[in-house]
């Protein structure tokens, strides 16, 4: 009787199904076929919810939140990633949260919304730190950066900056001090604050010695010469 009684969605096909159709739209996103992966989530986040799965539904609509992304639909993906945050704040999973506000924030640099932006990158910040995720932390003290920038926050930008620096230093990243230094060399530029403009390209310059990258080295000697005329 018991067999009876249960519901067809909560069968072991039904779950079997959607393990299947999860494993497919893996293999399209492998693919590029973000079309079809798309189509094959939205197919799995209805079983899911039918099965009542909401950890599995959760990561399922974070997949869906970046594909809709890469297929230039950011408010569709902004809207998905928001039902995936809410659903890791219920089961209070701040590993899969963070990755959820990640989402959201890419979401909302896309639609140009700055300030919201930079405000789920501060939500998220304090997350990553708690659940030891440096490599996350680092890219959104960086992102946090950058947007601090465009709302005209060069000072809050440039800590942000120095934090991201530190991070990637400990972690022997020197590609992505790099990048960050040229973030910092510009911002110092466009505040007239040439010395400090130049001493973040010369840092620069000695990374892509140490990285071997001649196209670094010349990139950064570039800017550089820009820098003195007005120095």
């Amino acid at each position: 009787m018991a067999a009876r009684s249960r519901r067809p969605s909560q069968t072991p096909a039904t779950r079997t199904a959607a393990i299947a159709l999860g494993a497919s739209a893996r293999a399209a996103l492998a693919c590029g076929q973000l079309r079809n992966a798309r189509d094959l989530l939205e197919e799995q986040i209805a079983l899911l919810r039918a099965l009542g799965d909401r950890s599995a539904e959760a990561s399922a609509l974070s997949t869906l939140s970046t594909t809709q992304l890469a297929l230039d639909c950011p408010q569709r993906a902004l809207s998905v990633a928001e039902q995936a945050v809410v659903i890791y704040r219920v089961r209070n999973d701040l590993h899969g949260l963070c990755y959820a506000l990640l989402n959201m924030a890419m979401c909302c640099d896309a639609l140009g919304d700055t300030s919201r932006t930079a405000a789920v990158y501060e939500e998220q910040l304090p997350l990553a730190r708690a659940v030891g995720d440096v490599q996350l932390a680092t890219v959104i003290l960086s992102q946090l950066g950058h947007a601090y920038a465009k709302l005209g926050m060069p000072g809050q930008a440039l800590a942000c900056f120095d934090q991201a620096i530190t991070l990637l230093e400990q972690q022997g990243d020197r590609a992505g001090q790099y990048a960050v230094w040229g973030a910092a060399a510009a911002l110092h530029l466009a505040a007239g604050n040439h010395l400090a403009a130049a001493a973040c390209c010369q840092r620069q310059i000695e990374l892509a010695g140490e990285l071997a990258d001649r196209q670094l080295g010349l990139a950064a000697w570039q800017f550089l010469n820009r820098i003195k005329p007005g120095a």
